[in-house]
């Protein structure tokens, strides 16, 4: 590392022994650290806008990518694009040996291939090969990516920058709404709604197919939908933007409507109601403040539920939403309206800052366990 001149404030980190990132080679922040940009072919940097949404936005219109990695250039084009694959090959003077296909996740790469244990084992593996596997569905993919072979060579993203490519959903909460309005089967909405954007049509696409889809159950992901679905933030230049406009937007918190969630069987909590009554929103602060009430009291009466039925009176509530104090405080106030004691983070952040934190805790406690001696009466044993 001795190439990389670290800033002032960084070195002075990495020379103290008191400090915890004392002769830690990696250190560096924003003044000092890596950065990323964009070039034309020419070899001229493009000055404005993020880099990695320019990126993306190439692959979407066709163009080709050459991605600096860790062992050279990964040339990638969307390999749903007929047109990019077949400059690819002209380009590359490779007509017909196949190409792999990454996908942000192994269940993105479920309609494309085979999966067995032996396949998730090399595609979780720390060196990131291509897996070579049978292909699922002969049509979701143009016969262009491996021509007349019955196998398909599928990974997983290598380095941050392949991550960062593919994360683009949460930088982009248009695509959520896209998703959303899908999912609620109001198709007739979608192009009224974020047309805008270069890609929708590609988004949707990969939709109707199930690829590089992955379902989320974060309730962040649902703030960045409701922000793009009120018109509040469509494209994000900072982590959590979107939720915190959209709490920005809430005046005072109304009674929450019945019927706007509803509890299945198995216990998930379906929000579908209260995301397709915000479709009818007359402005952003009405939809906010509908939001986030009807959403505090149906967190509320999930965990009373489950609480009743497990005899349980002592809730924890944490998460990066409860940084959100619209929700923190009408979700307390349901909670101890009905009997529960609640319990907040006060020493320590709610979300991802304390995340280390828990993690030594459960492993200390799963230290401490001792299993229990066999008290299984053997006198009517087998053997």
């Amino acid at each position: 590392m001795s190439r990389f001149t670290p800033c002032l404030s960084c070195r002075q980190e990495y020379d103290s022994p008191e400090d915890r990132r004392f002769h830690a080679q990696p250190n560096a922040c924003y003044d000092c650290g890596p950065s990323v940009w964009l070039e034309t072919a020419a070899g001229e940097r493009l000055p404005n806008g993020d880099p990695l949404q320019q990126a993306v936005d190439c692959i979407g219109r066709g163009e080709i990518l050459a991605l600096k990695g860790i062992g050279g250039f990964h040339l990638v084009c969307d390999a749903r694009n007929p047109m990019a694959l077949a400059r690819l090959r002209e380009r590359k003077q490779r007509p017909h040996k196949p190409f792999a296909v990454m996908a942000a996740n192994r269940a993105s790469l479920a309609p494309l291939v085979q999966l067995d244990d032996g396949a998730e084992h090399w595609l979780a593996h720390p060196g990131a090969p291509v897996v070579i596997l049978p292909k699922t569905r002969q049509a979701l993919l143009p016969e262009a990516i491996a021509p007349g072979l019955d196998g398909l060579g599928v990974m997983l993203p290598q380095n941050p920058v392949h991550w960062l490519l593919f994360h683009q959903a949460a930088r982009e909460p248009w695509r959520l709404v896209l998703a959303l309005l899908w999912q609620l089967g109001r198709e007739d909405l979608i192009e009224q709604r974020v047309g805008q954007h270069n890609g929708w049509s590609s988004v949707l696409q990969m939709l109707h197919h199930g690829f590089n889809c992955p379902l989320s159950s974060s309730l962040g992901r649902v703030f960045d939908a409701v922000a793009a679905l009120l018109g509040v933030c469509d494209l994000q230049t900072y982590e959590a933007q979107a939720a915190m406009l959209l709490e920005a937007r809430v005046r005072q918190l109304p009674s929450a409507t019945s019927g706007l969630w509803h509890i299945t069987p198995d216990n998930q909590l379906d929000l579908s109601p209260l995301l397709e009554h915000l479709l009818q929103a007359d402005n952003a602060q009405a939809g906010a403040e509908c939001f986030h009430a009807n959403l505090s009291a149906a967190l509320a009466d999930w965990v009373i539920r489950a609480a009743r039925e497990h005899s349980i009176e002592n809730i924890v509530l944490s998460g990066g939403c409860l940084l959100n104090r619209w929700l923190r405080a009408g979700l307390v106030a349901d909670l101890k309206g009905h009997g529960v004691r609640v319990f907040l983070p006060q020493a320590l952040p709610p979300g991802d800052g304390a995340l280390a934190l828990g993690q030594v805790w459960v492993a200390i406690m799963r230290a401490n366990i001792k299993p229990e001696e066999d008290s299984t009466d053997v006198s009517g044993s087998t053997g």
